[in-house]
């Protein structure tokens, strides 16, 4: 399966990146097509709990932002599929994306990952599960409540969790169960009726299950070591290293959000995600059209009368067209698929006028051959 551009990750990050990925601002549309995989729920940190973006006078309530982006999705017909990505080839002029369920290509790849792959951790926020996102004296307050009210306690966490496991070590007796996430080893699940009873994780592709009335995820050690990087691209302290635009060090591949590093912020990972899908855009239209994006507000051209819009490539026979919109794939069925233009052009009166108000509504998606 083939998109112009894939995102893994959908947090606010890969979410932001993929809508704007599929409708950046420009004079005259030839929009790209995008698809999101998640493993776990989308949302990310979002989901689990009021978010800030800069202060209490500007946040959202828990689930609020996501709903939002999941919504500005389906507008856009931005498709998210629950899997797993495996492993990726990312060097050469298509990249190759293989998950759990299927492989995939794509001109321009987004990584959004955030510090760790996520579960459904989110939906026992509060119910048996606890996260360590606020200052020592708050998590030693949380860590004294937990030891007094529980007994069978698990951390999750990077390699790098002494520091939150000093503290504990500060306030509870108690021996806690420690996991360990890295490529190989990582938290499938949490299950439990309404509240925490335990856990299911992967140890090297096996399954097991861990008792538990009381589980602590332990985001401190991933801002210190993040445990999703499974991509051979360029890193710094464990972290992706991109430039301003979210560029790697491999042409097409981008990455935004906490994936990239401190500081850790929802309102930095939505404007890197804008940044990183405009710029996907523009990757991959260059690689289509072997022209610069008509994304004129953003990158104006000069010439010699001012500024001016970069020519719309003209139509051509062999341009694939596929329909990313239910409405169209409902109306023509021949299109869901994809067809080529010339065999558009044979369904429709007025095929050129046909095509540019299909272009302008983002219902379809345009692809010459690569």
């Amino acid at each position: 399966m083939y998109r112009d551009v894939i995102v893994i990750g959908a947090g606010p990050a890969g979410m932001s990146a993929a809508i704007r990925a599929r409708r950046p601002k420009t004079f005259d549309y030839l929009p790209s097509d995008a698809l999101i995989f998640e493993e776990g729920d989308a949302g990310g940190l979002s989901s689990w709990k009021e978010t800030y973006f800069t202060s209490p006078g500007w946040s959202y309530k828990r689930d609020e932002l996501r709903n939002m982006l999941l919504s500005e999705m389906d507008r856009y017909c931005v498709e998210l599929r629950n899997e797993r990505v495996i492993s990726a080839e990312l060097r050469s002029k298509v990249k190759r994306i293989i998950t759990d369920k299927g492989e995939y290509e794509a001109l321009a790849v987004i990584i959004a990952t955030g510090m760790r792959n996520g579960a459904n951790e989110w939906k026992y926020f509060g119910k048996g599960l606890y996260a360590t996102l606020r200052s020592v004296d708050i998590i030693k307050r949380t860590y004294f409540e937990i030891c007094n009210n529980h007994e069978r306690i698990v951390f999750i966490g990077s390699e790098r969790m002494d520091l939150t496991l000093s503290l504990w070590d500060e306030v509870c007796d108690k021996e806690p169960i420690v996991f360990v996430e890295d490529e190989n080893n990582r938290v499938v699940e949490i299950f439990g009726e309404g509240r925490v009873e335990g856990l299911r994780v992967s140890k090297d592709g096996k399954i097991e299950e861990i008792k538990a009335d009381a589980v602590i995820v332990d985001f401190e050690s991933y801002m210190l070591r993040p445990t999703t990087q499974v991509f051979d691209v360029e890193t710094e302290n464990g972290f992706i290293k991109v430039d301003r635009l979210g560029r790697t060090n491999i042409p097409g591949v981008f990455a935004a959000g906490d994936i990239v590093g401190p500081p850790f912020s929802v309102a930095k990972a939505v404007g890197e995600g804008v940044v990183a899908g405009i710029e996907a855009y523009r990757y991959a239209y260059e690689m289509k059209f072997k022209k610069e994006a008509p994304a004129f507000a953003f990158y104006p051209l000069e010439g010699k009368d001012g500024l001016i819009l970069p020519d719309i490539p003209e139509s051509e026979d062999d341009w694939f067209i596929r329909a990313v919109d239910r409405n169209r794939c409902e109306r023509y069925p021949f299109m869901k698929h994809g067809i080529t233009y010339k065999e558009f052009k044979g369904h429709f009166s007025n095929p050129e006028d046909e095509f540019r108000s299909m272009l302008k509504s983002y219902s379809i998606s345009v692809r010459p051959p690569i």
